[in-house]
């Protein structure tokens, strides 16, 4: 039989394993993020669908890795990306959000690197 201090020390390993690889996918995602910007300002629509893409699946991962912070962040991202495919506009004060919601992001996701 296993010592149960061995276990939770594997559980706490395998989950720092997974954070870290979420972190690797996030900073690319993100990454890839900051590039649409140009094409999410002049309405593609290929772009607002990717960039929801990306929020809705980095925010099942986080909340399988229970990260409250981020997923609010992504949750944000997700909203914005919504409310324009639902037809709002895209003047200066709305990409202005989306931009800030993307480096909330990059900044949440390098505060849980240094965690």
């Amino acid at each position: 039989m296993r010592n149960p201090d061995d276990r939770e020390s594997g559980e706490r390993e395998r989950q720092q394993q997974l954070l870290d690889e979420f972190l690797n996918d996030a900073t690319q995602d993100i990454d890839g993020l900051r590039v649409l910007i140009p094409q999410l300002e002049s309405g593609d629509e290929a772009a607002w669908t990717r960039a929801r893409n990306v929020a809705h699946n980095l925010g099942a991962r986080a909340i399988a890795l229970k990260l409250a912070v981020l997923l609010a962040c992504l949750r944000e991202l997700q909203l914005l990306t919504d409310e324009h495919l639902n037809g709002a506009p895209l003047d200066d004060f709305f990409m202005q959000c989306v931009s800030s919601a993307i480096e909330t992001l990059a900044i949440e996701v390098s505060t849980l690197r240094r965690v």
